[in-house]
C-alpha cells in the first residue's frame, strides 16, 4: 500500500499488511551428553551428564531412559513446554545399574508434529577416588618432587592408560597395562620417549577401560625444573629481585632474614638501612634452589 501525498501528517510507506514469518520445521539439534560416561559413585568426579538440545520452534518436550534394546527404564523429564533455544537434562543414573543406556529426547509442537533423538550414556562404577599430586613437579633427578603421583581406586579389573599430553599434542605414556581391583597408583618422573620433558603446563589423561566403556579424568600438571634468580637491586633501600615466588634466605650485614616471596618482583629487605655486605640463596615449591648471590 501507498500512503496519500495530499495529507501533509502522512509519511509515504509501502509494504504488506498482514505478512507474518513461517515458522521453521521442528527439530532437536545438538544432542549431546557431557559426559558420555558417567560414574555414579559419589566420589565427585562424572556422578553425573548434562543432555543439552537445542529446540528449533516451540513445543513439548519429554525426556526419558533406554536400555541397550530401547524399553524405557525411567521418566527424566515429564512433558514441558519448551520455547524454542538452548535447553538442558540433568541425568545421574540413579538406581541403575552399570551398562550402556540411551536418553530420548521426544518433541510436539502445537500443531501435532514429534520428532525425536536419542543420545548414548553409559554407566560405570569401576573407577573411583581418583587424584593426581604435586600438581607441580620437578622431574631433574635431584630427590625433591621429582615424580606426580595418580592415585586411582579399581571397583573390578581394567585396562588403565595414563597419556600426557601439551595441549593437543601427545607428549609421552606412562602407563598403559591391565590392573586388578584395589587401590592403586601410577608414577611418572617426566620421562618421555624422546628427549626431555620442558618446562611448562601439561595435562595428564587418566583412561579406565572396562567391559561397558572408558571413563576419562584429566588433570592439569606442571612441570618446573628452573630454580629462582636473585639480583641486589639497590643498596639503599636494601632491595632484591626474585624471579618466581620462593622461600629466600638472607644474611645482611651479618644479619639473618627470611622472606617468604608469593610473587615475582622486587622486595625491600625488612630491618635494615642499606646493604653492606649480602649472602642470599632462593628455594622454590618444587624445590629448586637458586645460586648463592654474594655481595660485598
Amino acid at each position: 500500500i501507498g500512503a496519500g501525498s495530499g495529507d501533509r501528517s502522512v509519511r509515504p510507506a509501502s509494504g504488506t499488511l498482514g505478512s507474518a514469518v513461517e515458522p521453521g520445521p521442528l527439530e532437536l539439534l545438538g544432542v549431546s551428553a557431557d559426559p558420555p560416561t558417567i560414574s555414579p559413585n559419589g566420589d565427585g568426579e562424572a556422578d553425573a551428564t548434562v543432555v543439552a538440545y537445542t529446540l528449533s520452534v516451540d513445543a513439548t518436550v519429554a525426556a526419558t531412559v533406554l536400555d541397550e534394546a530401547g524399553w524405557e527404564l525411567a521418566e527424566l523429564e515429564p512433558a514441558r513446554w519448551r520455547r524454542a533455544g538452548q535447553h538442558t537434562v540433568d541425568f545421574d543414573g540413579g538406581d541403575l545399574p552399570d551398562g550402556r543406556y540411551a536418553v530420548r529426547l521426544v518433541a510436539r509442537s502445537a500443531d501435532g508434529v514429534e520428532v525425536e533423538a536419542r543420545v548414548p550414556v553409559s554407566i560405570t562404577r569401576t573407577l573411583s577416588l581418583a587424584s593426581l599430586v604435586p600438581a607441580v613437579f620437578s622431574p631433574n633427578g635431584d630427590g625433591r618432587v621429582d615424580r606426580a603421583r595418580v592415585s586411582l581406586t579399581l571397583g573390578r579389573e581394567a585396562a588403565v592408560r595414563v597419556r600426557v599430553l601439551r595441549g593437543e599434542r601427545w607428549v609421552a605414556t606412562p602407563f598403559d597395562a591391565r590392573l586388578k581391583a584395589g587401590r592403586r597408583t601410577v608414577l611418572w618422573d617426566g620421562s618421555k620417549r624422546v628427549g626431555r620433558l620442558r618446562d611448562g603446563d601439561y595435562t595428564l589423561v587418566l583412561e579406565v577401560t572396562d567391559e561397558v566403556a572408558t571413563t576419562r579424568i584429566a588433570f592439569p600438571v606442571t612441570s618446573d625444573t628452573t630454580a629462582p634468580r636473585l639480583r641486589l637491586v639497590s643498596r639503599t633501600p636494601p632491595r632484591i629481585a626474585v624471579s618466581e615466588p620462593a622461600s629466600v634466605r638472607l644474611r645482611v650485614n651479618g644479619a639473618v632474614r627470611r622472606l617468604r616471596v608469593t610473587e615475582a618482583g622486587t622486595v625491600t629487605i625488612p630491618g635494615i638501612r642499606g646493604v653492606r655486605t649480602l649472602i642470599a640463596s632462593a628455594q622454590d615449591a618444587v624445590g629448586n634452589r637458586s645460586r648463592v648471590l654474594t655481595v660485598r
